[in-house]
């Protein structure tokens, strides 16, 4: 919940006046006993949504995913889901860095940073929501950044990545004390690593290193 990544997409979502963005986590307790996962904010089960966005940041995220559908009653597969069930999305380090494993199971994955790609996606997810699936699928794979796995043709889907992080202002917008560094106001100050280290996402999916004003 502290995460920044995941406060800079919550803030970004809920300034556009036609998009309401709430968040779900998976707690430990859930993979022992498959409660329905419910939404933070109105405590709606996820299948009532229209959209549901994973943000995958560890390889170990793979089985929540799953694990998530499953409770929510939602079909595994892309392939075995039509309009009646949310549009199901996913970006991060993870997906930047590989998406073929999780490609099944998503009906869009982001290539690149969500403040180089949301404003262009955004308008195509709020006007083709409502009508067919196989349309909007179309629509999305057309954008820059976006790899739609059922309708992918083989060109290469470019990663996007926000040139000037000056333009989008990234920190805390809540502050949540029963959660790890709760009782901090985060700011990003720079994105990206100079290390270079071969192992690690962070150089690999956010470079190339970048810094803001202060």
């Amino acid at each position: 919940m502290s995460n920044l990544g995941l406060h800079a997409i919550y803030k970004l979502l809920n300034s556009y006046s036609e998009v309401v963005c709430e968040r779900a986590f998976w707690e430990r307790e859930n993979r022992a006993e498959p409660l329905p996962p419910l939404s933070l904010e109105s405590q709606r089960p996820l299948s009532d949504f229209a959209v549901l966005a994973f943000s995958i940041n560890y390889e170990l995220d793979y089985f929540n995913v799953v694990q998530i559908l499953r409770a929510s009653g939602i079909p595994l597969y892309a392939a075995d889901r039509d309009e009646r069930h949310p549009l199901i999305i996913a970006g991060g380090p993870c997906i930047i860095a590989n998406p073929l494993p999780l490609s099944p199971f998503f009906d869009c994955l982001c290539i690149g940073e969500a403040e180089a790609i949301l404003p262009a996606m955004l308008p195509v997810l709020t006007e083709g929501i409502g009508g067919k699936r196989n349309k909007l699928l179309k629509e999305l794979a057309s954008l820059p950044g976006i790899y739609v796995p059922l309708t992918h043709s083989g060109t290469p889907v470019i990663r996007q990545w926000a040139s000037n992080l000056d333009d989008f202002p990234v920190a805390s917008t809540t502050l949540t004390s029963d959660t790890e560094l709760g009782d901090l106001y985060l700011i990003e100050v720079e994105r990206g690593c100079n290390r270079g280290c071969r192992f690690c996402l962070t150089n690999n999916a956010f470079r190339p290193m970048r810094y803001r004003s202060i």
